[in-house]
């Protein structure tokens, strides 16, 4: 199932209350998503699968550092 970027960043963490706040941007620039994100046409919201129209496909490394930020985004805590 193809799912947007910042779906696949969130999954470990979907009904995190602030998914675009400050743990959102952390996890993002801590793993390197951030520099993906900004080269999708649609940013954040692009689908990551060419089966749909507008879809993108991400090479390898994007994969590694969409999959860190969700790692992070998961386990970020607020203090």
């Amino acid at each position: 199932m193809a799912h947007t970027a910042d779906t696949n960043i969130r999954i470990g963490k979907l009904t995190a209350p602030e998914p675009h706040g400050t743990t959102w941007e952390t996890a993002l620039g801590e793993s390197g998503a951030d520099e993906v994100l900004a080269k999708l046409p649609r940013g954040p919201g692009t689908v990551l699968s060419r089966q749909f129209r507008g879809g993108h496909e991400l090479s390898a490394v994007s994969w590694q550092r969409l999959s860190g930020g969700a790692g992070s985004s998961a386990t970020t805590r607020r203090c």
